[in-house]
């Protein structure tokens, strides 16, 4: 009789030829010698250990407010970018835009003009603010204020090379970002 087909299998998986994970398979591994736990720090493709490390505590140097009372928002982040830029993950370019230090806009039509709603640019010192108080929650709006300006102005017709550049380097400290915070 066929165990299959009424619901029983083997400890084999037919459709990979592997051992099915048991609770005796666990317990196993996690007894063994040879078992090493992951590590707690995120590795980074083509980075040594010693940058990687790096990496891991900027970040923790960035969320420590104590250790770094004497920096404003805007400050911790800069020297966070600094020691991402330092470890060869992002560029002096992909700095500077994932900074806040400046907002891209489109460029301008063959009349040299640029009609952008002011509406849909935010107070600089909401910005600001913002960057100050919550660096993270800062980047994300950031990134969605961009993307709807870049929308907005491919739409009127408008280049949105520069907007759609630092959308992307945001977007790459933000998945940075993701990978240290797991």
């Amino acid at each position: 009789m066929d165990l299959s087909m009424i619901g029983a299998f083997s400890q084999e998986n037919w459709r990979y030829n592997t051992r099915i994970q048991t609770t005796e398979n666990i317990y196993k591994k996690t007894n063994s010698l040879d078992y090493t736990e992951k590590p707690n720090n995120p590795i980074f493709e083509g980075l040594t250990t010693e940058q990687n490390e790096q990496v891991s505590q900027a970040w923790q140097e960035f969320n420590n407010k104590d250790l770094n009372s004497k920096y404003t928002g805007s400050q911790r982040w800069d020297i966070f970018l600094s020691k991402l830029e330092k470890n060869g993950l992002i560029t002096s370019e992909e700095r500077l835009l994932a900074s806040g230090t400046e907002v891209v806009l489109p460029e301008p039509d063959q009349n040299g003009q640029l009609a952008i709603c002011r509406n849909l640019i935010p107070n600089e010192q909401e910005q600001l603010n913002m960057l100050e108080e919550d660096t993270i929650k800062w980047l994300d709006y950031f990134i969605f204020y961009q993307s709807k300006i870049s929308q907005i102005s491919k739409i009127d017709g408008y280049i949105t090379k520069g907007i759609d550049e630092q959308i992307t380097a945001c977007k790459k400290v933000q998945n940075i970002i993701n990978r240290l915070s797991e």
